[in-house]
């Protein structure tokens, strides 16, 4: 019994070594590697501090000051903070598709003309606090949905996604904030409304409660103050119509032809916005030119 346990355990030794020695002898297994797609631009959103763009002759420039971005050209006027956030992480998803260097054009006799770059189509610099980059777009390539692009001025000829056409802007106003209020219902600590000719509507809150100082001493109903200041927060400018107001009659924003003036202190006497509503767009319109008190644009 002992003779064949052992015979059995030496047997299955055997084997194994066998196996073993097969396998050392055998050919390395390839190791698949997946290729990492090289980004176009080495950005980190949250670090950028200015972006321009040049397209269709339009120039539009926007800088991250002061926690919050500002269009600084054509005009100066607040960003749209979630727009701009939505354009960069698209600029950061951008990957290369293709590199034509400059041997390789020179090898087959093409310049920056024929990819479009001589005179390119679209322009955008983008840069954090350390460093700008500089990309010029040109015409579409044979390779399907893809553009020609140069970065920085360099020697090669990098094809990138389609996707970038619908990331820079034509015109500002796809980049313009377009609500009427900054900040947030919640930190409102004084609400006055006017009709003319009627009285002031003034309300204030003290803790927790809104009073209402005038034209008379009472308390206010907070549901219904907290509903009004939602929709005020909520409203968004429809077109602007102009940015040199001269005359604020022709808009019937002037002081005595106002519907309504709508003013708001958030967090402390000086932080007032003050909103003026004057006549409909046209005859049966719901929609109203507006303006910001001592500001010339006006929009609907």
């Amino acid at each position: 019994m002992h003779f064949k346990t052992t015979f059995f355990l030496l047997l299955a030794l055997a084997v194994l070594a066998g196996v073993l020695w097969i396998s050392s002898d055998a050919p390395p297994r390839a190791v698949r590697t997946r290729s990492v797609a090289r980004k176009l631009l080495p950005l980190e959103p949250e670090k950028i501090k200015y972006v321009s763009f040049s397209r269709e002759g339009n120039f539009i420039t926007c800088h991250h000051e002061q926690g919050q971005w500002m269009l600084h050209k054509p005009l100066l006027a607040r960003a749209d903070a979630e727009r701009i956030n939505r354009l960069l992480a698209g600029l950061e998803m951008l990957v290369v598709n293709e590199t034509i260097s400059a041997a390789q054009r020179q090898a087959r006799n093409l310049t920056l003309a024929d990819y479009g770059l001589d005179n390119p189509r679209a322009r955008l610099v983008i840069g954090d606090a350390e460093r700008r980059y500089l990309l010029a777009v040109g015409q579409d390539a044979p390779l399907k949905n893809s553009v020609y692009v140069q970065l920085d001025n360099g020697d090669d000829v990098l094809a990138t996604s389609t996707n970038l056409w619908a990331i820079i802007p034509r015109e500002v106003a796809e980049l313009r904030d377009h609500r009427l209020l900054q900040g947030s219902a919640f930190y409102v600590r004084r609400l006055d409304l006017r009709c003319p000719p009627g009285p002031l509507l003034q309300l204030v809150k003290e803790g927790s409660e809104w009073v209402l100082n005038k034209p008379l001493l009472a308390r206010a109903d907070a549901g219904k103050v907290a509903a009004l200041l939602e929709q005020l927060f909520a409203l968004t400018a429809r077109e602007f119509v102009t940015e040199t107001m001269s005359d604020p009659a022709a808009y019937g924003l002037n002081d005595d032809e106002l519907r309504l003036q709508v003013s708001l202190w958030q967090e402390g006497e000086n932080n007032v916005e003050r909103l003026l509503f004057g006549q409909p767009v046209y005859a049966e319109s719901n929609a109203l030119y507006a303006a910001h008190r001592d500001a010339h644009t006006v929009f609907t």
